[in-house]
């Protein structure tokens, strides 16, 4: 029965991991303005709380995978499933915080 748990909770974090993979590429929908020189007009807290909807969602996918490497037995399909969620819904974090830096650190001052 835990096995079956096991591979709920990896299902779930694979959904929340492509979720959050999703919502960090809607963030970026100010770039078709920026390139065609206009202004998103009403749309510019898009970026904003796509960027935080996809942090949510990958660490809701980072809970749901350590919860899946817990209940299933090293070696399994379920435990590897959680490693591949997990490494999922990490990368999500590391592409939203770590291009907001480097975009900080490249900036124009």
């Amino acid at each position: 029965m835990p096995q079956a748990r096991a591979k709920q909770l990896a299902r779930y974090a694979y959904v929340f991991g492509g979720v959050g993979l999703l919502l960090w590429l809607l963030s970026y929908s100010w770039v078709p303005f920026a390139l065609a020189g206009r202004e998103m007009g009403s749309l510019f807290w898009v970026p904003f709380v796509s960027e935080l909807a996809a942090v949510l969602a990958a660490t809701l996918g980072i809970r749901f995978s350590l919860g899946a490497r817990r209940q299933s037995e090293p070696g399994t399909p379920e435990h590897r499933s959680g490693s591949r969620s997990l490494l999922l819904a990490a990368a999500v974090i590391v592409l939203v915080v770590g291009l907001n830096i480097v975009g900080v650190l490249v900036a124009p001052s």
